[in-house]
């Protein structure tokens, strides 16, 4: 699930570091992330385009790489930096051909803070005694007992119905995990208070949270009426999950329209 803020990326990469031995070299691409707001910003989304990447790194290896940062303003006070903070990390293939197309993490920026980033990759042998396993923070799951496609954070989880109502409701959760598997199991009802959360939203005519309608000569009209719904789960992970839904031949202003 990915929450755009108003964060710079500036991508004024830095040339390549070897760290380890000339056979097995560990290489690093650093990178300055600002943020030019006035607000703090926990934990802010950073996405980098993996072709940015390559253009400064035609060898670079997203099957093996970690993610840190310093408190270093500048590239060049960042070298004198001796302790760095790991940062969660993923890889996603977004459009479904096999190819990674973005590297995936997250942040803490005070008001109009920099920090610098490093993406340390090489071998996999050494580029996992480095990195740490990321605790998964985001789920989502298809499901006939809730009756649509969910998504979650360890905070809380969203439904789409996936049928002419295409309403979005809620699932409350009363400590950070992940529960969907647990809303899917037979004969657990989610509608009722528990220990774990329950749903929270009575949908009944509305369109939900968020769910997409269209508004003719003052009349709601429903993504009811299509030709064919899909859905897709494009990528889950410790940072983020990303789901699509497509509706082909919505029949919104009698003339269907994509």
């Amino acid at each position: 699930m990915e929450k755009r803020i108003a964060v710079m990326l500036l991508l004024s990469l830095a040339c390549f570091t070897c760290t380890a031995g000339a056979d097995e070299p560990v290489r690093s691409i650093k990178f300055l992330v600002t943020n030019p707001s006035e607000m703090a910003r926990s934990a802010a989304d950073i996405t980098v385009p993996v072709k940015e990447l390559r253009k400064i790194a035609p060898d670079f290896k997203l099957g093996a790489l970690v993610v840190t940062t310093s408190n270093a303003k500048s590239l060049e006070g960042d070298a004198a930096v001796l302790q760095t903070e790991e940062l969660s990390s993923q890889v996603d293939d977004l459009d479904g051909d096999g190819k990674a197309d973005e590297l995936a993490f997250q942040i803490d920026l005070a008001p109009h803070q920099s920090r610098v980033v490093t993406i340390s990759y090489g071998e996999e042998d050494r580029i996992y005694r480095l990195r740490h396993d990321y605790r998964q923070r985001t789920a989502a799951l298809f499901s006939k007992k809730f009756e649509g496609l969910a998504w979650e954070s360890e905070r809380i989880a969203y439904r789409i119905y996936f049928d002419p109502r295409n309403a979005i409701d809620i699932y409350g959760k009363r400590r950070p995990t992940l529960q969907l598997p647990l809303y899917a199991t037979p004969d657990y009802i989610y509608h009722m208070e528990s220990p774990e959360g329950r749903d929270i939203f009575q949908v009944g005519d509305a369109i939900g949270i968020g769910a997409v309608a269209a508004m003719v000569n003052g009349k709601l009209i429903e993504v009811a009426d299509v030709k064919k719904r899909e859905r897709r789960i494009l990528a889950t992970g410790p940072v983020r999950t990303v789901v699509e839904l497509e509706y082909d031949g919505w029949n919104a202003v009698e003339k269907p329209f994509t």
